[in-house]
């Protein structure tokens, strides 16, 4: 078993020696483990340097720096796009001794034993003990974690502790956008959004002994408002749809008049699109995924040796999928987490999917494309643009059969993710590893959809 740990560290020169000590031989003890420590060092007071004579000696240690602080979930989001394939849990933790590095095999073990996909080291449940904390800090963090479970619904009492253990192959689903202290909730609101089992274990939190504590209350509290204010304009405290959000969505989109007439007009205008692009890009032999595949497949591409699988988020969508008769296998399974093996499938495509997805997010679904398309693998995505006319064209409809109806109806969930130009079609797929092959938007698809079209490296 593989562990890697993820610290942000600014100016901590006086923590720094002490915990990466103590943190090397908790890590050593532990039977049966490999172990890799990531630091992520900000500032200019000397933790770099620190950090840099203890890795000298021991290659487990890996330094990411940069002298200018860039907020917290920055900082961690750059550790965590350095965590390699073979780590099975993720451990994450204050740079200033707040968590105690001898707690982390207990807290691997209530992972086991719970069968949990994050476990949480909770200051606010039965079993835990606060030394040292001034009153002021633990009645805001009293307030704070209670307003968030009342207003976000996420069932942890302590949302705000850094102190966690994740499940790898769990935590690749999760993406998060907050750059402050607030990613810590964010990324436990996805996750009890994607239903993964989220646990808290008590732990022994000392307030720090040495070093002075970084937290700016007014970029923390804009920080927090930002989470509201997101989770606000995405339903009760879910920043993206949930599976049965997604249920209902294609319950009632298979049900209504508006969508039945939108779905005839999509088979007249995209899907010989979709057959032309896979006729020039996929090889005639192979396993062909649809990635979000929805109700039916998005196109009756030409079979000759080729098989096809779909893919969708939605059991609903599926089971409706399934009278095609078009797919050779279906799966239920997140586009952030293919239940796919890396390397197998010959090539990719889906329509109108990537739009649902915030930044992060896309360029993981990006990454898990590339992940399990083999060497040379194409990927072919009919992606909307951000000044598509299907906004106003459709957005009346939908204002005009919610009044009819009484009941908001939407066509599509949210679309949060529209390309903003070629270039961003181009950067984003770049950015994932591909490279380049097509970038079309033309009256072929009556300027509604970028084809986005990349080609995976070689081997």
């Amino acid at each position: 078993m593989k562990i890697t740990t993820v610290i942000a560290a600014y100016n901590e020169a006086e923590c720094i020696g002490p915990l990466t000590s103590r943190l090397a031989a908790t890590l050593d003890a532990m039977d049966g483990v490999r172990w890799e420590l990531i630091y992520v060092i900000e500032g200019t007071d000397g933790t770099r340097e620190i950090a840099q004579s203890l890795a000298a000696s021991r290659p487990e240690i890996r330094i990411v720096y940069n002298p200018e602080p860039s907020g917290l979930g920055s900082a961690f989001r750059r550790g965590f796009g350095l965590i390699a394939d073979d780590t099975d849990l993720v451990v994450t933790m204050d740079a200033d001794l707040n968590h105690q590095p001898e707690e982390i095999p207990a807290l691997v073990q209530a992972l086991r034993e719970r069968k949990a996909d994050i476990v949480v080291g909770s200051r606010k449940v039965r079993g835990s003990l606060t030394d040292g904390a001034p009153l002021w800090k633990a009645t805001l963090s009293d307030f704070v974690n209670r307003l968030m479970r009342r207003a976000l619904g996420t069932p942890v009492a302590d949302q705000t502790s850094g102190f966690r253990v994740y499940r790898y192959s769990s935590f690749r689903a999760i993406s998060f956008e907050n750059t402050g202290f607030a990613f810590l909730p964010e990324i436990l609101i996805r996750a009890h959004a994607l239903g993964f089992s989220i646990v808290e274990e008590p732990i022994h939190f000392i307030f720090r002994e040495a070093g002075v504590s970084k937290m700016n209350l007014m970029a923390t509290a804009w920080s927090y408002i930002f989470l509201f204010r997101a989770a606000s304009k995405n339903g009760g405290g879910r920043p993206e749809w949930d599976r049965r959000s997604w249920d209902r969505h294609w319950a009632n989109y298979l049900s209504s008049r508006p969508a039945r007439t939108l779905r005839a007009l999509h088979r007249w205008t995209f899907h010989s699109s979709v057959r032309r692009m896979a006729e020039k890009h996929f090889p005639s032999a192979g396993t062909f995924l649809e990635a979000g595949c929805g109700p039916r497949p998005s196109a009756t591409i030409t079979r000759l040796s080729r098989s096809f699988l779909g893919l969708d988020f939605s059991p609903v969508a599926l089971r409706a999928a399934a009278a095609s008769g078009f797919f050779d296998a279906r799966v239920c399974g997140d586009i952030l987490q293919l239940p796919v093996r890396s390397g197998t499938m010959e090539g990719i495509w889906n329509f109108g999917v990537m739009e649902h997805f915030r930044p992060g997010a896309r360029n993981q679904a990006l990454s898990e494309f590339r992940r399990v398309l083999k060497p040379g693998g194409v990927v072919i995505l009919f992606w909307p643009a951000e000044w598509s006319p299907s906004r106003w064209i459709l957005g009346p409809v939908e204002r005009l059969w919610s009044l009819v109806t009484r009941r908001r109806f939407q066509f599509f969930p949210d679309e949060v993710g529209r390309l903003k130009s070629k270039m961003d079609a181009k950067e984003s797929l770049e950015t994932a590893g591909f490279r380049v092959l097509e970038i079309e938007f033309s009256l072929r698809t009556g300027f509604l959809h970028m084809i986005v079209v990349g080609q995976a490296p070689p081997k």
